[in-house]
């Protein structure tokens, strides 16, 4: 396409100078100011148009092209998406069924079937998490009714939950009784998923603190992982989107506990930062603006 802009415009240039020297055979004397002028008008708007239809089609296929790379960075991030979510489904049902068959076949003492049962109530917890996000993936843009919630409890309680799972894995520092008007379901899931990530990428303690400003109440979970790089932080709260590749994570997970606690903080008119935790690790921030 541009050879053939080039190719167009030289045509006219040469059409136009064509008629000048017809124009100046024809009267050897002298030309007059009117075949000038309207000799140089044709040249200046022939390369000014071709100019601008090369700019214009730079710019279009510029785009073209980025929306490509947009398009196939999205379905390789299904594709990533569409594995981990097979494995993240088989797996726990895997333990599961195989807890199921050893207490069925063998003839445990009570100690040993309270682990297995203990071990299926780990993997229906993770399951359970897993099928939410799927669920509310699809209906974050219906409407919800925010009501007055003590974020305190909340915290506190979704913190023994994961230690109930992960022992001594969790440590607090809550501020007591800070009540804010959230939608209760969708901030558990939130919550959940940034204790949850924070324990998938850390084999130390999670701290999960609650602040109470004069402005504005901060949420952080802080751990001691391997952290994020900068220039991925933006990335990590996209849609399906998991660092690394999929054929050789070794971490669970699905590319949607973050995207999905995105738009729940968005719904809260809130907002969500990664940061440093010095010496290692990650710090999630989620901030509530008071009214």
């Amino acid at each position: 396409m541009l050879a053939a802009l080039a190719w167009w415009t030289f045509l006219l240039l040469k059409f136009n100078a064509t008629n000048y020297a017809l124009a100046k055979s024809s009267n050897m004397q002298q030309i007059s100011n009117d075949v000038i002028e309207e000799f140089n008008r044709n040249k200046n708007m022939i390369v000014s148009e071709g100019i601008v239809f090369a700019v214009a089609l730079v710019i279009g296929v510029y785009l073209l092209y980025r929306s490509y790379k947009r398009e196939l960075a999205t379905t390789h991030r299904q594709n990533n998406f569409l594995m981990s979510v097979t494995h993240e489904l088989k797996t726990p049902l895997s333990v599961m069924k195989l807890s199921n068959e050893t207490m069925r076949k063998r003839d445990l003492n009570k100690k040993l079937q309270n682990k297995l049962l203990e071990i299926d109530k780990k993997e229906i917890n993770r399951l359970e998490l897993l099928i939410n996000n799927l669920l509310l993936s699809s209906k974050l843009d219906q409407k919800h009714a925010p009501q007055e919630e003590n974020l305190s409890e909340l915290l506190i309680a979704r913190s023994d939950v994961f230690n109930s799972r992960f022992p001594n894995r969790i440590k607090h520092d809550i501020y007591p009784k800070v009540i804010f008007p959230i939608d209760k379901n969708l901030f558990t899931i939130a919550i959940d998923n940034l204790i949850d990530n924070a324990l998938r990428y850390s084999e130390n303690q999670v701290l999960v603190e609650l602040k109470n400003n004069q402005e504005r109440i901060d949420i952080r979970i802080t751990d001691t992982g391997m952290g994020i790089p900068i220039h991925e932080r933006k990335n990590v709260f996209e849609k399906f989107y998991r660092i690394g590749n999929e054929d050789t994570r070794t971490t669970q997970g699905t590319g949607l506990g973050l995207y999905l606690t995105q738009a729940i903080v968005d719904a809260h008119d809130g907002n969500i930062t990664i940061s440093d935790n010095t010496p290692q690790g990650t710090i999630f921030t989620l901030s509530l603006n008071r009214k």
